[in-house]
């Protein structure tokens, strides 16, 4: 079915999690009629089930997935990729590091293409977070030569579900699925 499913996850995001899906959904809206967001909590002990319900009763038609304890990053994603109904998928962290206006982008790129990444054009990350980030990406390199960068959010057709099987647990799930 024509339109994008976004997934939002997070671990103890309650703070973060009411701003994404707002800003999320309301870039949705200037986008494309068909949409809808997948919340994944990984089994967070704050009150993030609160914001969930609220946010049912806000945006009708939400999808809720909770892991019971914390599963992380890669299941959250290969969960809420599972329960995506629409032709596009993405995903965006709840902590916010992502834009949601990136979606717009994507939407548009997507139309040419199985699958869209990007990556952040400035960062203010610490600089450890930063030299782990270049070390991956040359690690990357020297084993699978020329890569994307996918230090964002990648969109990409729900089809090509059909054809991967995504086993990695781990954020490394995003080079898995560019891999494959």
């Amino acid at each position: 079915m024509n339109g994008i499913s976004v997934v939002i996850y997070g671990f103890n995001e309650a703070e973060n999690f009411s701003r994404v899906i707002l800003e999320a959904h309301d870039q949705l809206k200037l986008i494309i009629d068909n949409h809808q967001l997948i919340l994944v909590d990984d089994g967070s002990n704050d009150h993030t089930i609160q914001v969930f319900q609220a946010s049912q009763v806000q945006y009708p038609g939400l999808k809720i997935i909770r892991h019971k304890t914390k599963q992380g990053i890669g299941v959250c994603l290969k969960d809420g990729f599972c329960a995506a109904d629409f032709d596009y998928v993405t995903f965006l962290p709840a902590d916010g590091q992502i834009d949601p206006a990136d979606l717009k982008r994507c939407y548009q790129a997507i139309q040419d293409a199985d699958v869209v990444t990007t990556y952040y054009s400035t960062t203010n990350f610490p600089i450890l977070r930063r030299v782990l980030s270049k070390s991956v990406r040359l690690l990357v390199l020297i084993l699978f030569g020329p890569f994307p960068r996918i230090e964002g959010s990648y969109m990409f057709r729900r089809e090509l579900l059909k054809t991967i099987s995504l086993n990695c647990d781990s954020f490394a799930v995003n080079f898995e699925f560019i891999i494959k």
